[in-house]
């Protein structure tokens, strides 16, 4: 399953990316959620991430290594890939990129690719992600403005 959304801001994709820090990851917890970062070496390739989610008494586990990083003039990308994800997810990838735009701002693009088992999960996980990247797309606009 995909899922793709993009966000126009005002800061330069250079100022934005370099913002993706543990500061701005602890505010991505979408209410009634919250978050315990353990781990968060940054986003480099090798670099590692794990967390607690917790929702009312459920408490989950993710870890996420970056796989992938790279720049040009025009775009910074980087790549997470699920190490240790909660059930019923089987796999995800998370691909963030920062593109230059004409005006001097950025779009910031999160690309996610998931997998569950059963199969029949991810339609029902699509109701769980899509709320928290709209709430996300919020997050960025306010922080970027």
């Amino acid at each position: 399953m995909k899922l793709f959304f993009e966000t126009q801001v005002s800061k330069s994709f250079r100022e934005v990316y370099d913002a993706f820090d543990r500061q701005l990851f602890e505010k991505m917890a979408m209410p009634p959620s919250r978050m315990i970062l353990k781990k968060f070496d940054g986003k480099k390739k090798g670099d590692e991430v794990e967390f607690f989610i917790e929702v009312g008494s459920i408490q989950k586990f993710w870890s996420s290594l970056i796989v992938e990083n790279t720049e040009s003039e025009e775009e910074i990308v980087f790549v997470d890939v699920g190490k240790n994800i909660p059930r019923p997810l089987s796999s995800w990838s998370h691909r963030h990129s920062f593109k230059k735009l004409n005006d001097g701002g950025c779009l910031i693009v999160d690309d996610v690719e998931f997998h569950c088992r059963p199969k029949i999960m991810e339609y029902i996980m699509i109701a769980v992600w899509y709320p928290y990247f709209l709430y996300r797309q919020s997050i960025y606009r306010k922080v970027f403005r």
